[in-house]
């Protein structure tokens, strides 16, 4: 699956984008439920433990670059998708979790000059 139809099939489930997902949520809907796949597939696949995965797919184990170049080989988009999107993920949980606090920082210089 491409990510450009990821995308498509995010869009058409109502899931990815508008919503914060972690990359095992998207894994676990829009690459394995797709296909009829469950976890113990993909831990044959990538060559990892049950648990390993389980925990991937239930957000509570992040993408590194090991698990990144895995997905890549079992599923398609490049490791830097994963790695990208396990970023994205994050940033958008600590800019949610630390708004106010980030609204009191001043800047040391005007970007402008």
């Amino acid at each position: 699956m491409s990510s450009s139809s990821t995308i498509t099939e995010a869009k058409k489930r109502g899931t990815g984008l508008g919503r914060r997902m972690h990359p095992g949520e998207v894994v676990a809907e829009l690459f394995l439920d797709a296909e009829g796949l469950v976890a113990e597939d993909l831990a044959a696949a990538v060559h990892l433990p049950l648990d390993e995965i389980q925990s991937f797919l239930n957000a509570k184990r992040d993408v590194d670059a090991e698990l990144a170049t895995r997905l890549h080989k079992a599923l398609g988009p490049e490791p830097r998708y994963w790695l990208n999107m396990q970023t994205n993920f994050d940033l958008s949980v600590f800019q949610s979790a630390t708004h106010d606090e980030l609204d009191t920082i001043t800047p040391l210089y005007d970007a402008a000059e």
